[in-house]
């Protein structure tokens, strides 16, 4: 008290109005560099690469899964003439979805036959057109590599990808996953699958996926972070997102990307 009373009313003023610039001016900053990250043109061809929770297929039966995240955006871009491919699979870590982006860009097909050939196939009946550079590539990982105790090889295959795709031309955005807290990826609301037979087996899931997403900013280069956000306890069994968690993802690519 004793300090403002030795504090003029000009000088009290003077720093007042230099603390309220220098907010604005920080805040400014802060949009400006949100507001650069999205798209300034509309792209001619995206490329979403992941794992189930991008799928556009379900395994083994290979349905079309119409409420995935990445299905919808595909046909919304479809109706902007944007041409998009999806290189997605269940269960698959981010290692392998190097190999496949290098195979794609090699031409070579990915079932064992040998020589080029027009398309990439993978799994059978995964195909995507001949090499070509896309505009901009979304990848959502990370969840399998915490699974198989992955994660720090599966961080090299990342950036991996996101130096071959950006010395094609392509803009890389990364989603850095959902946030943990008690509505989401919790012991209890953990269904237990032939990979992890009980509930306290997703306990050193958890810990691995936490640090996988808390080590993306960190170690990813030249790609824009899609940040955390809240899934809303929108799962279908803490990991994969029900319909309504969906619709969260794509509305946060997009408010992201500006697709």
């Amino acid at each position: 008290m004793k300090f403002l009373k030795n504090i003029s009313r000009e000088e009290f003023l003077v720093g007042g109005a230099v603390a309220l610039l220098t907010y604005f001016l920080y805040s400014n900053s802060k949009l400006s560099k949100k507001a650069s990250s999205r798209l300034k043109t509309a792209p001619k061809s995206v490329l979403i690469i992941g794992d189930s929770i991008s799928a556009e297929k379900s395994n083994p039966n290979r349905q079309l899964l119409p409420t995935q995240w990445s299905t919808k955006l595909k046909k919304e871009l479809g109706a902007k003439n944007i041409e998009t491919d999806i290189m997605a699979w269940g269960a698959m870590d981010t290692q392998w979805m190097e190999k496949t982006l290098n195979k794609f860009y090699e031409g070579s097909p990915t079932n064992g036959e040998t020589g080029k050939m027009t398309k990439v196939t993978f799994k059978e009946d995964f195909s995507m057109d001949s090499p070509k550079n896309y505009d901009v590539a979304i990848i959502f990982t990370g969840v399998n590599d915490a699974l198989n105790n992955k994660t720090e090889k599966s961080m090299v295959s990342l950036q991996n990808m996101v130096n071959t795709l950006t010395s094609k031309g392509t803009k890389v955005y990364v989603v850095q996953g959902y946030k943990h807290d008690d509505k989401f990826m919790t012991v209890n609301l953990m269904t237990p699958t032939k990979y992890v037979p009980t509930k306290d087996g997703f306990i050193p899931l958890i810990k691995a996926h936490k640090q996988w997403e808390e080590d993306l900013p960190k170690k990813i280069k030249n790609a824009t972070i899609i940040p955390m956000f809240d899934l809303q306890e929108e799962t279908s069994d803490g990991i994969h997102p029900n319909p309504k968690g969906h619709d969260i993802i794509l509305q946060k690519v997009k408010e992201a990307t500006g697709l």
